[in-house]
């Protein structure tokens, strides 16, 4: 009986194996909490990387309806200062910034453009009608839509079509942004080094952030997130004040 038994113990795990149930090394899973209206959190980790949390990576969470999405500019502050000025619930780093910390590429906030598109890298994220979409910056710029109330470019593009996009095997912290099927959004950020191709495989799969779409944002010491809903409260810290963000009210 013994032996029945982890035989069939085992051929559970090769069957849960093949379907994938953990494509990306999840080592641990939590669902998603509502943490006000119309926002939810989730928290977890990887055991892609390393950090000194037990299993891999920490990745924090936050998935919100589009009209509650904005992205901010015109100035240099760290996550937390970026959520106070807007009043928000959330906020992380967002795009590309050169040295004299003005935004790479397109940044459009409460539809005014701060920053030109450049079609030389990544995709755009962007809010219309209340409606959140990534096209790559070549696809945007053919389509140039009207009416485009928040925007933010960055790269590369982790996901297309709920496929991950096949990208170089390198190393750092990470922030990103998804819209899934039902047109939520998330914004997550890896607080700890994980691999691109890891951290696409993350945001397409099902069991993990589940998006059709998914661009990367800013990472390494430009990764942050801060939150303040209610009792949930989170603090990542940067390594220095980013001049735009990804705010949620």
């Amino acid at each position: 009986m013994r032996l029945r038994r982890w035989i069939l113990l085992l051929a559970a795990g090769a069957v849960g194996y093949c379907l994938g149930t953990q494509p990306w090394g999840t080592a641990r899973y939590a669902g998603w909490t509502r943490a006000a209206r119309g926002l939810e959190t989730r928290s977890f980790t990887t055991s892609d990387g390393t950090v000194n949390v037990a299993g891999g990576v920490k990745i924090n969470a936050v998935r919100a309806v589009a009209s509650r999405v904005r992205i901010l500019g015109g100035a240099y502050r760290d996550a937390g200062a970026w959520r106070a000025a807007d009043k928000a619930v959330a906020a992380v780093n967002g795009g590309f910034f050169d040295p004299l910390h003005r935004p790479v590429g397109l940044l459009v906030s409460g539809g005014k453009i701060v920053s030109r598109l450049s079609r030389s890298h990544g995709g755009v994220f962007y809010t219309l009608d209340s409606t959140a979409h990534i096209l790559s910056a070549d696809q945007f710029a053919d389509e140039d839509p009207d009416d485009v109330k928040e925007a933010v470019q960055c790269g590369p593009l982790l996901v297309e079509n709920h496929q991950p996009n096949h990208l170089k095997q390198q190393y750092a912290r990470r922030t990103g942004i998804g819209v899934q099927r039902n047109g939520r959004v998330v914004i997550a950020v890896a607080d700890g080094a994980i691999s691109l191709p890891a951290w696409a495989a993350l945001w397409a799969s099902s069991s993990g952030l589940d998006c059709v779409t998914a661009l990367n944002l800013d990472g390494g010491p430009s990764t942050q997130l801060s939150m303040q809903s209610g009792q949930v409260a989170l603090d990542i810290r940067g390594g220095w004040p980013v001049p735009d963000a990804v705010s949620v009210r």
